[in-house]
C-alpha cells in the first residue's frame, strides 16, 4: 500500500506546476511585449491595417439574415502590447489589465481605405470594449494616422 501512495505522490508532484516558474514565465512575456496606457494617454502604435466584417444589429449573427454587417478597421500588430489597468480613481469597469493584444479595433470618422494592406502609424486614445460593435478587447481611437 505504501508504494501506492508514493507512485500516487510522485504522479501528483509531476502534474502540478511551479507558480513561481508560471509567474516568472508570465513575467517574461510582459517584458517582452510593449506597454501602453489607456485614455486620456495619447499612444502611437505601428502595424498593418486591415478591415474585417462582423455581424451587427439586431441580433449580432443570430439570424445572419436579418442582421447588419460590420465592416470595421483593424490594426495588425507584429508584435503583441500590453496594458495594465489604469489607478482604481481613473477606472471605469471597462479597462482593464490585458496582455499580448496583437489587433486593435480603430474608431474613426474618416475613410481609411487609402491605407488598407500597408503599414501605418496610428496615434490615438486606448479604452476597452464597451457595447456589441466593439469587436476587439481594446479600441483604439484614431486621431491620426500615416
Amino acid at each position: 500500500m505504501k508504494q501506492i501512495v508514493i507512485i500516487a505522490s510522485l504522479a501528483l508532484a509531476a502534474c502540478t506546476t511551479n507558480p513561481q516558474a508560471e509567474g516568472e514565465a508570465r513575467e517574461t512575456k510582459k517584458e517582452n511585449a510593449a506597454e501602453y496606457q489607456y485614455e486620456p494617454a495619447v499612444s502611437t502604435i505601428h502595424g498593418t491595417l486591415s478591415t474585417k466584417v462582423y455581424w451587427g444589429p439586431p441580433g449580432y449573427g443570430e439570424d445572419t439574415t436579418v442582421d447588419e454587417r460590420e465592416n470595421v478597421y483593424l490594426l495588425l500588430l507584429d508584435k503583441g502590447i500590453n496594458i495594465p489597468a489604469p489607478k482604481k480613481d481613473l477606472s471605469d469597469g471597462y479597462n482593464g489589465a490585458i496582455h499580448n493584444v496583437m489587433q486593435l479595433q480603430l474608431v474613426n470618422q474618416q475613410n481609411l481605405d487609402a491605407y488598407l494592406n500597408k503599414e501605418v502609424t496610428v496615434t490615438g486614445t486606448l479604452f476597452g470594449a464597451q457595447t456589441g460593435h466593439h469587436h476587439t478587447d481594446v479600441l483604439l481611437d484614431v486621431k491620426s494616422i500615416h
